[in-house]
């Protein structure tokens, strides 16, 4: 068994019982969802006043339930495209609260050059997103290996906080939002031929 498999089993091995129990009490997915979002809010507002541990803790918090409303719905059976949408257009709203209580704070301390780069890691890792779903809604999505999906940014930003290095972070999300979002217009661009 791979290092890779051991993990995901772990994993999932702590997920079930948490998705069994929310379950039986008549948690939804949306609320999960919904709530994580909320969640990741909060933690861009304690960013926003300089709280960066209390912030990493909370984002993460609100990011694992990403990971649970999705499999609480496939457990439910109640795994839906208005959900999906929901959750999609709810994950770009927690990252963006957070960058944007970062880029609060980082003006707070007259930090030009740590502002620009937030607020360049809000616009690329967004771009990322769309430029996902657009090359999907017109079939032209080639898949293959993405440096910066989502967990990769928040688990970077998460830690960044916790560490009190936000800076890095940032600049790390950045650079990876921007050699993911070019290989995907890249890859979408190579799927072209014939279209207008």
């Amino acid at each position: 068994m791979s290092r890779l498999s051991v993990f995901t089993n772990a994993i999932e091995s702590i997920r079930s019982p948490i998705v069994r129990i929310l379950a039986a009490v008549g948690v939804r997915p949306n609320h999960l969802t919904v709530l994580g979002a909320l969640i990741a809010v909060g933690a861009g507002y304690l960013a926003g006043q300089g709280e960066l541990l209390p912030a990493g803790l909370v984002f993460l918090a609100g990011s694992l339930m990403d990971g649970l409303d999705g499999a609480l719905a496939r457990h439910t059976d109640s795994v839906s495209r208005t959900g999906a949408f929901l959750d999609s257009v709810l994950d770009r709203v927690g990252e963006a609260a957070l960058l944007i209580g970062l880029s609060f704070h980082f003006a707070r301390e007259e930090d030009v050059l740590a502002v620009v780069a937030t607020t360049a890691a809000l616009a690329l890792s967004m771009l990322v997103s769309y430029a996902r779903a657009r090359a999907e809604s017109l079939g032209l999505n080639r898949g293959g290996f993405i440096p910066a999906p989502r967990p990769v940014r928040v688990a970077i930003l998460a830690i960044g906080l916790v560490i009190a290095q936000p800076l890095i972070a940032v600049v790390a999300v950045a650079a990876l939002s921007a050699v993911s979002a070019l290989q995907r217009i890249i890859a979408g661009m190579g799927g072209s031929e014939g279209s207008d």
